[in-house]
């Protein structure tokens, strides 16, 4: 097998010749950023440490304001090293929601609507009056012909999205996005998020909904602590297609052949903001689930 002559490498030299001309590995400068902007000086505490170096040790240092010593390990010959500073960092994580509103009366859930089939005339007239006075999942599904709604139309947007933060889904999106964060400090990022409802509390013709969404954003890390900042968008995604539950019951097509089946959906939208401790296992705001 054939050796491999690293010397030859142009990255090899490259890194040689940068040590050569300022006296501390390259490596320093293209590494991941630090979790911290700030590093407390430790040294092995020996009679071998430099004289200038044990002056150093305990103080707190920034990385982008180099001292005359250099970092810790960058001198020739230094075992120092950098440990991470965290300051008291006052956490907080906020998410503001907006176009949350309903723009329709709350349908019901009233059961019965007489097929279309056996209405005519001056009966089927009725019907659409009572249709237009009392909306209802049910007279949608036998008199919309699938017209998707949205749900701030049905009235119900509001209720769904009060359920929606009381389920606690705004608490655990902040962590997870917080630990997303932590993955791309100095980086924009995006997160998606997904997850299906139990709804029938709201309205029980909503059944199990799904709310899914995405977080585009960017982190900095400042001498406070790490700074998130972006927008979320939301979506509701329904359907409704089985009037009377038949499908509890049968394995086979349960819907209604005098129905039609029709999309709910819906979307909203927030803003995050936070301030958080870069070292997560020092934060309350961390991903309670894995991704």
């Amino acid at each position: 097998m054939k050796q491999f002559n690293y010397r030859n490498h142009p990255h090899y030299r490259h890194m040689l010749s940068h040590y050569l001309r300022q006296g501390y590995h390259s490596y320093r400068i293209t590494k991941q950023q630090p979790p911290t902007t700030h590093y407390i000086w430790r040294t092995q505490g020996d009679s071998n440490v430099r004289e200038s170096h044990a002056k150093n040790d305990g103080k707190i240092f920034a990385w982008d304001e180099r001292p005359e010593t250099g970092h810790p390990g960058e001198d020739f010959g230094c075992r120092c090293t950098a440990e991470p500073y965290y300051p008291d960092v006052k956490e907080y994580a906020e998410i503001k929601l907006y176009d949350v509103y309903d723009t329709g009366p709350e349908w019901d859930n009233s059961s019965y609507y007489p097929p279309k089939n056996i209405l005519n005339g001056e009966w089927y007239g009725h019907i659409q009056e009572i249709v237009a006075q009392k909306p209802s999942f049910f007279q949608h599904y036998f008199y919309g012909d699938g017209q998707p709604v949205k749900l701030r139309e049905i009235g119900l947007l509001e209720k769904v999205v009060a359920k929606y933060i009381r389920d606690g889904a705004i608490e655990r999106l902040k962590g997870q996005i917080a630990s997303k964060a932590r993955l791309n400090i100095g980086n924009f990022f995006d997160y998606d998020f997904l997850n299906t409802y139990r709804l029938i509390w709201v309205k029980f013709s909503l059944g199990r909904s799904t709310i899914k969404g995405i977080y585009y954003g960017k982190s900095e890390l400042t001498k406070e602590g790490l700074f998130i900042k972006g927008r979320i968008d939301f979506d509701f995604i329904d359907r409704f297609a089985d009037p009377y539950d038949i499908g509890n019951w049968i394995k086979e097509d349960s819907e209604d052949p005098d129905g039609t089946p029709y999309d709910i959906a819906d979307k909203w939208y927030g803003t995050y903001e936070a301030l958080v401790h870069s070292d997560e296992t020092r934060s309350v705001y961390f991903s309670r689930k894995k991704d």
